[in-house]
């Protein structure tokens, strides 16, 4: 079954456009059951990722993330900027089963 989701923000029409079929259809069934789905940009544009995980966070009364302690990528970077944002996280750890609601950020990668 898929889950059915209200609305959705992606960072650009072409997101899923290198990803392997599977994923596009998926991705593409996905978008169909949402009320709305909006778009930042028009195309892709260097930090259009960033600008997305700033925009669901700063739109955002607090942050759940599943999330493995990476140092890079989209997952960190929102749980950086959200505790920077003095927003109220809670991480569930997909390895360890666990919750968790750290009070300082996790070793910062380059923003």
């Amino acid at each position: 079954h898929l889950l059915a989701v209200p609305e959705t923000l992606h960072p650009h029409p072409h997101q899923a456009d290198r990803w392997r079929t599977a994923q596009r259809r998926r991705y593409e069934a996905l978008l169909n059951q949402c009320s709305e789905v909006t778009c930042l940009s028009g195309c892709y544009a260097s930090g259009s990722t960033r600008r997305r995980d700033r925009w669901l966070v700063d739109h955002a009364g607090y942050l759940l993330a599943v999330y493995n302690g990476s140092r890079q990528g989209s997952t960190a970077y929102m749980v950086r900027y959200a505790m920077d944002q003095n927003h109220s996280v809670v991480i569930i750890d997909p390895d360890r089963l666990t919750v968790a609601r750290p009070s300082v950020p996790p070793a910062a990668a380059a923003l």
